[in-house]
């Protein structure tokens, strides 16, 4: 691969992470607390409702604030849209941006996409991992990797199966656009971590276990006709 195109390839990558972190933090930032601080008003957090959002600024007696913070509030949910638009200039990631979402690099480690779900785990954020590493057609959940059991052994991190049937008849694979069809969904219960010292054959063992109650979660998604 020519060094220039290898660089736009790099570029790029470092976008798709950056962008949903960028996102990520932007939308940590409370705009209520910082217009409040920036008017001089009493701190919406110990004040009023102690709801630090728009209403609260209003009922401490400041319309422009609570204007300024519905402003704001707007405002971090546009830009990382926008951002996501004109940086990488496809219309998936606006969603992606959206919900903080990243892409994986299939076929091999991708140890950049594994510090930031550890980065985000280790924060308290909830992850949401396909660990089948692509869509998948059928209702039979297909080998797993062991990146799953990894960042669930590193960051102490349970696991929550989730089975769903029917995404397939809602949005076929090449489609744009959802259809209106019905999608179930079904939780299972909680996976422990494995020990972070467990060795590489216990990962194996635990994925293998995590395999078996993704299916169990499946099959009764695929019941509920």
């Amino acid at each position: 691969m020519p060094a220039a195109a290898e660089s736009d390839q790099l570029t790029e990558s470092m976008l798709y992470l950056i962008t949903p972190f960028a996102a990520y933090l932007l939308g940590s930032v409370s705009s209520a607390i910082l217009i409040s601080s920036l008017l001089g008003l009493p701190d919406p957090r110990t004040e009023g409702s102690r709801n630090p959002g728009a209403t609260n600024v209003l009922r401490l007696g400041s319309k422009p604030g609570a204007v300024l913070t519905l402003a704001g509030d707007i405002a971090k949910g546009v830009l990382p849209v926008v951002a996501a638009r004109w940086f990488l200039d496809e219309p998936v990631l606006l969603a992606l941006a959206a919900l903080g979402a990243f892409p994986i690099r299939r076929g091999r480690a991708d140890r950049e996409s594994l510090r930031a779900a550890r980065s985000l785990l280790d924060d308290g954020a909830l992850l949401l991992v396909f660990p089948e590493g692509g869509r998948q057609t059928g209702d039979r959940v297909a080998d797993l990797f062991d990146g799953t059991a990894y960042l669930a052994a590193r960051a102490g991190a349970r696991v929550v199966p989730v089975g769903i049937a029917g995404s397939g008849a809602s949005m076929p694979e090449g489609a744009r656009w959802p259809r209106p069809k019905r999608v179930r969904v079904v939780v299972g219960p909680p996976i422990q971590p494995p020990d972070p010292r467990a060795p590489r054959s216990a990962l194996r063992a635990w994925t293998a276990t995590l395999t078996e109650r993704l299916q169990d979660a499946q099959d009764a998604a695929v019941a509920m006709r």
